[in-house]
């Protein structure tokens, strides 16, 4: 008999999990698989995951030196012009480039659910994430050379003060005449909202865990456009604009499957896009 490599096995005993629960009544929002378990284990264990977000702000760090020392640096994409005037600042995405929220994450595998704005906002106003490795640090580093903190996230407006106080939790500074949190309102793109921070401030880096955090990506884009997205910005990666890792949710999942199709239908489009 064929034996089963150690790459499927999680995902075939997370999808004979959770038809075990659908099978026991619990519901047609639990999920028939998991396939996420593996990078968030990554996340919360490996010594590899804390390293790359070390060495990903300690670059930061250095970078902002340099760029703190050149009046006509900016990372925006948005910014142009005369920029001596304007006081520098630091635009952070919040969850998973500064704030941890791998146990919200924890619990959807648990149960065999996804992702729901409502237990979002719920696990947000409880306000418990924690920081990022290095990520504290950087940010405290940054207010003390006098740099203002823009925290630019797609959590609702409405969790602007609910996140500031979980930073504040969490280690990072979050006096809010130093610190602002910039919630989503009508859209998800961040380019009109970095283009708004532009004209107040100089923008020094970019930091964050999904391309849209850096540039405006189209709706609709493919992985493959979105690849070669990343790629017409190499020069920015690592001197202006700095990544954090995260492999276990982001528009780079979104671009590969269809929220339209089952779990059992997108897993198959996940396995059709493997390369041998």
């Amino acid at each position: 008999m064929q034996t089963i490599s150690r790459a499927v096995r999680p995902v075939i005993t997370a999808a004979l999990l959770g038809a075990a629960l659908l099978s026991a009544g619990c519901g047609s929002s639990a999920r028939l698989t998991h396939e996420n378990l593996n990078g968030l284990l990554w996340m919360q264990t490996s010594g590899e995951y804390r390293a790359a977000c070390l060495t990903a702000y300690r670059t930061a760090t250095t970078q902002m030196e340099k760029a703190l020392a050149d009046p006509g640096w900016t990372a925006a994409l948005e910014q142009s012009g005369d920029l001596s005037a304007l006081a520098p600042a630091v635009i952070l995405d919040a969850d998973e480039t500064a704030l941890d929220n791998s146990a919200y994450q924890s619990r959807l595998a648990k149960s065999s659910r996804g992702f729901a704005p409502d237990t979002w906002s719920a696990w947000c106003r409880e306000e418990l994430a924690t920081a990022v490795p290095g990520a504290s640090d950087f940010c405290r580093a940054a207010v003390e050379r006098g740099v203002t903190l823009l925290f630019v996230t797609n959590r609702d407006t409405q969790l602007a003060e609910s996140t500031l106080r979980n930073l504040g939790k969490a280690g990072f500074p979050n006096d809010p005449r130093r610190v602002q949190v910039i919630g989503k309102t009508a859209e998800s793109d961040k380019g009109p909202r970095r283009a708004d921070l532009s004209r107040r401030y100089r923008i020094l880096l970019l930091v964050g865990d999904q391309l849209g955090d850096f540039v405006s990506v189209p709706n609709g884009a493919s992985s493959t456009d979105r690849a070669a997205l990343a790629e017409q910005n190499a020069a920015m990666w690592g001197t202006r604009w700095i990544a954090l890792p995260n492999c276990t949710y982001g528009d780079w999942e979104r671009s590969l499957v269809d929220s339209k199709r089952s779990d059992e239908e997108n897993l198959k489009a996940k396995f059709g896009r493997l390369r041998d």
